[in-house]
């Protein structure tokens, strides 16, 4: 889920959730222009080797008991949809084409609204290959590295809240439940930020893992973070409602994880420690726990697709008193981030923090928490502290098992049942 939005602030405070009458999305947000105006995307698709290696390295995914699985965004999401100018409520299609689609890709104002029901939806992930290259600060200076990350967007038709909330949550939704008709497991439309993001090192072995949840990212070493599995496709759970993407756990029961909504409690979501004022849970089911493994089709677009690139809401415009509160639909994937942690070697070293290590909590808590968030300190910190971690590794001081520091087999942020 793209926003998980406060309920007692989003009742009692809508002033201060957005800007009243600004229908435009994240997309407007200072500094995507400039940054993807230098960097321009390669319109072909993957093909050849990069296919290869896309479904070489295809994650499994294990949905929960009960769970909607993913769509085909251009089988059942758009023929599903109408196409809306925000400002006039105008229908410019209904339903919108492919061609609509790319005609109107770059209008901030123009929005799709899920209007029918997909009655039986296409299990779909979309897979894109991108090679950066990544410096990592170290006492010896800058080392460069020409990484390459293969990435899997999972789409799905709706994103609700995290399973479990505080009780203040709840009875706030319960209000606007009755008031508005807000309902927790259909928070916004088309939930295209699920994203799972493997990195190859330079001679294309997997070295790290990404994991897009709710407005943030975490990232893993794997040989100490992470088991990596025989077969190269890793096992990931979709959380209940959410849809959020958490690694698996080989538990006999539910889990419970900790959900941010933002970076700016980083620390709690590492440590545990001193929980936000309004917090809430993600819950996934392992296969051991009464999961289901999802079969789906592996799909590839050219990454110029609006898939990636549409500027405007993909899902229905949600305003509350006409402002914006998190419930409104996003652009393209490729708005998954802010513009100061693209591209994605910035978005590994700025994640890479880990579950109950004291230095990176501080770290976390100085330089998010206690003051102006300095993101370039954090990415900085990361980087830092990923190449020493991986220097290590290389030099065989890794856990063979993957698993050194991490709870739940591999699964960091977790409470062991819920």
């Amino acid at each position: 889920m793209r926003v998980r939005t406060s309920l007692l602030f989003a009742v009692l405070l809508p002033v201060g959730c957005g800007v009243q009458g600004d229908v435009r999305g994240f997309s407007a947000y200072p500094g995507f222009d400039e940054y993807f105006a230098s960097h321009p995307v390669d319109e072909d698709r993957p093909g050849g080797p990069d296919r290869d290696l896309l479904i070489r390295y295809r994650p499994r995914l294990i949905l929960p008991p009960g769970g909607a699985g993913p769509i085909d965004f251009y089988g059942d999401y758009l023929p599903a949809t109408r196409m809306l100018d925000l400002e006039t409520g105008a229908v410019l299609a209904d339903p919108p084409s492919r061609a609509d689609l790319w005609q109107y890709r770059s209008a901030e104002t123009v929005g799709l609204d899920l209007v029918r029901e997909i009655a039986s939806p296409h299990a779909t992930i979309y897979g894109r290959i991108r090679r950066e290259r990544t410096h990592f600060p170290t006492d010896q200076g800058d080392q460069v590295m020409t990484l390459t990350f293969l990435s899997y967007n999972v789409p799905f038709a709706r994103s609700g809240l995290p399973a479990k909330l505080d009780w203040m949550e709840r009875a706030g939704l319960t209000v606007m439940g009755w008031l508005a008709g807000w309902n927790s497991r259909d928070w916004h439309e088309l939930d295209i930020y699920v994203a799972y993001t493997l990195v190859l090192d330079e001679a294309l072995r997997p070295m790290a893992v990404i994991l897009a949840q709710h407005n943030d990212h975490r990232s893993y070493l794997i040989g100490k973070d992470v088991s990596w599995p025989q077969d190269d496709r890793l096992s990931l759970d979709v959380a209940v409602s959410s849809n959020e993407i958490y690694l698996s756990n080989r538990e006999r029961h539910p889990v419970a994880h900790r959900t941010i909504p933002f970076a700016d409690r980083m620390d709690y979501l590492l440590s545990g420690e001193d929980p936000p004022f309004l917090e809430g849970m993600d819950v996934t089911y392992g296969l051991e726990a009464g999961g289901h493994e999802q079969d789906y089709d592996l799909r590839f677009l050219s990454p110029a697709d609006p898939f990636y690139t549409f500027k405007g809401r993909l899902g229905e415009y949600r305003p509350f008193m006409g402002f914006y509160v998190g419930r409104s639909g996003s652009p393209g994937a490729d708005y998954y981030t802010l513009p100061e942690l693209l591209p994605l070697g910035n978005t590994l070293k700025f994640a890479y923090l880990q579950d109950g290590d004291a230095e990176d909590i501080a770290t976390a808590r100085r330089y998010l928490r206690d003051g102006p968030p300095d993101m370039a300190a954090v990415m900085s910190y990361g980087g830092r502290t990923l190449w020493r971690d991986w220097q290590v590794l290389r030099a065989g001081g890794g856990d063979s098992e993957g698993v050194a520091g991490i709870s739940l087999n591999g699964n960091p942020g977790a409470s062991a049942v819920y």
